[in-house]
């Protein structure tokens, strides 16, 4: 079976591909518009697979002619979560116009779940357990004693006994009394979430704004956690950082790259849209010496309660 893709449109007549159609799977394309001058330009995207392409979603940017630029350049970045979700966005000249999720879960095949196999071991070793107890206990237990019954010698005689006491007479029955009428307790309102500052980072490899696999499994798990909470309940920000390397201009635009894949990752896998998503370049240093400066790649995720 060939591999499903993520494909794009070019000249109307041709699919590029841009990412593998899997969990986790990243990718970018820098796209141009057809002619110069152009005020419109439409994106479309395609799962490429065996057979026909399928249209997954068509994009559609307008105004172009603000940008001051004849042929304006378009980079299309895409990111499908662990979950199943296609978080696609689109900038014109560096600048985010479109961001759009699209649930692409069907085309997957079914996530693993990490704790089937720990939960069987855990069902044996149970299974086992009583099965041992139960052959202790069929080991272990006492054979029935029987009392011997009185010889003729040692039957009391009957006239040394004194006379049992007449019957005490019935007592009449006691009434019983009416069940008093019951009422079902009130229930207890269920109480929101209460939010408290918290905050995650997230580390990155030098000049890269990619999320490593294990950047990944962590965000999914934070995405859970943000979710949780009421809409409008929270504060979300994200900031990303770079270390003190490299001229100023990359490092402000790698830190907003940074910052900006944690936010993708973050939606596409059910968390609300950032109120804050921003780079700080290298002005936030958490350390200057040369062995930990892997500490200032980084992107900081803090949430607090909306006020």
């Amino acid at each position: 079976m060939a591999q499903q893709r993520i494909a794009v449109e070019i000249d109307h007549s041709r699919l590029v591909a841009v990412t593998a159609l899997e969990r986790g799977a990243r990718g970018e394309v820098d796209l141009t518009t057809i002619a110069s001058n152009q005020r419109r330009a439409i994106i479309r995207l395609f799962r490429v697979a065996e057979g026909t392409p399928q249209l997954l979603a068509s994009f559609e940017i307008d105004n172009l002619n603000r940008f001051n630029r004849a042929r304006p350049s378009i980079q299309l970045h895409t990111l499908i979560s662990r979950s199943g979700r296609l978080a696609v966005r689109l900038e014109v000249e560096r600048q985010t116009v479109v961001k759009r999720t699209i649930d692409v879960s069907q085309y997957l095949p079914p996530r693993p779940f990490p704790w089937a196999a720990t939960a069987a071991a855990a069902l044996l070793l149970v299974v086992a357990g009583l099965g041992v107890a139960l052959l202790l206990r069929g080991r272990e237990a006492p054979t029935a004693q029987t009392v011997p019954a009185l010889s003729e010698a040692e039957t009391p005689d009957p006239a040394a006994q004194e006379p049992a006491p007449p019957p005490a007479p019935a007592s009449p029955p006691p009434r019983t009394p009416e069940p008093a009428e019951q009422r079902d307790p009130p229930q207890p309102a269920v109480a929101a979430a209460q939010v408290s500052e918290q905050q995650w980072t997230i580390y990155f490899r030098p000049d890269r704004a990619e999320l490593t696999t294990a950047a990944q499994d962590e965000l999914q798990r934070i995405a859970e956690t943000i979710a949780s909470y009421e809409p409008g309940q929270i504060r979300l920000v994200i900031a990303g950082h770079c270390a003190p390397v490299g001229p100023e201009r990359g490092r402000v635009v790698l830190s907003r790259q940074r910052a900006q894949a944690v936010a993708d990752f973050l939606q596409a896998a059910g968390a609300p849209q950032p109120d804050e998503v921003t780079g700080y370049s290298s002005d936030r240093p958490v350390t200057f010496e040369t062995e930990r400066l892997h500490l200032n790649r980084r992107v900081e995720i803090e949430i607090a309660p909306a006020t």
